[in-house]
């Protein structure tokens, strides 16, 4: 099942859609914003649906301007 989170780097605000495999493990991950070149790292966590750790990301309701997937 693939999931999306709508996101946007708390720097630049770019918005960034997360998208992601989800399967039977956590999601941890690392990348750089596309724009500002922020790093941009959280948890997607499988076990707890809709609860994930942002470290420079925020949720948002735009659309987004770039997608980054993600898989564990």
């Amino acid at each position: 099942m693939v999931h999306r989170i709508h996101t946007k780097c708390n720097l630049c605000n770019t918005p960034i859609i997360l998208r992601c495999q989800m399967g039977e493990f956590d999601i941890p991950f690392v990348f750089n914003c596309p724009c500002c070149s922020a790093e941009l790292s959280g948890t997607i966590f499988v076990d707890e649906p809709d609860y994930y750790t942002f470290s420079g990301l925020s949720m948002t309701n735009e659309n987004g301007k770039y997608i980054k997937e993600l898989s564990s």
